[in-house]
C-alpha cells in the first residue's frame, strides 16, 4: 500500500480500532472505517478511527464498491465456521472497488482457499503467504492479497 494511493480502508471487525489506527499512523490520508458488534469496542474505536459503527461483516455499513482496501482478520478456524466464512466473503467482496485489494489473514488457518477464490470469484491472488521474523523467531502464516480485476492489480 503506497501512502499516495491510500483511500478508504475498511476492517469489518475492527474491535478497538487499533489495527486501523496503526494504518492511519503510517498512511495519513486514509479514511478508516470499522464496525464491530461490541458497543464498548466501538466506543473506544470512535476516538482513533475516522468512522466507527456498530455492526458486522453481514451488514457492513458501507456502500457497494466503496472500499479501496478491506482487511479481513476473522475468516479463520476457531473464529467462524466454514459455512459462515463462505456466506460472509461475498458480502465483503461487494464492498470492494474493482481497483481495490482485499487482504485476508489470521492466526489460525484461513477457511477459504486460493483455488476456490480464484475460480469461483475470478480473483487474482498476488500474495499467498507471509513470514514474520521478530527477535530471531520466524513464523509463517497465511496472508492473501486479492484483487478483483487482474489488470488493475
Amino acid at each position: 500500500m503506497a501512502a499516495t494511493d491510500c483511500r478508504v480502508v475498511y476492517d469489518p471487525a475492527c474491535s478497538t480500532g487499533l489495527f486501523l489506527n496503526t494504518i492511519k499512523q503510517v498512511f495519513h490520508n486514509c479514511i478508516t472505517i470499522g464496525p464491530d458488534l461490541s458497543e464498548s469496542m466501538i466506543n473506544h474505536a470512535r476516538h482513533i478511527v475516522d468512522k466507527a459503527i456498530i455492526g458486522d461483516a453481514r451488514s457492513p455499513g458501507v456502500p457497494d464498491a466503496y472500499c479501496d482496501y478491506i482487511f479481513v482478520r476473522f475468516l479463520n478456524s476457531e473464529v467462524v465456521t466454514r459455512a459462515q466464512a463462505y456466506n460472509i466473503f461475498p458480502i465483503l467482496l461487494q464492498k470492494l472497488k474493482d481497483s481495490g485489494k482485499l487482504v485476508v489473514f489470521g492466526h489460525t488457518p484461513v477457511l477459504l482457499n486460493i483455488p476456490y477464490l480464484e475460480s469461483f470469484y475470478g480473483l487474482n491472488a498476488i500474495k499467498r503467504i507471509a513470514l514474520n521474523n521478530i527477535e530471531d523467531e520466524e513464523a509463517i502464516f497465511q496472508y492473501y492479497v486479492l484483487c478483483k480485476v487482474p489488470t488493475l492489480c
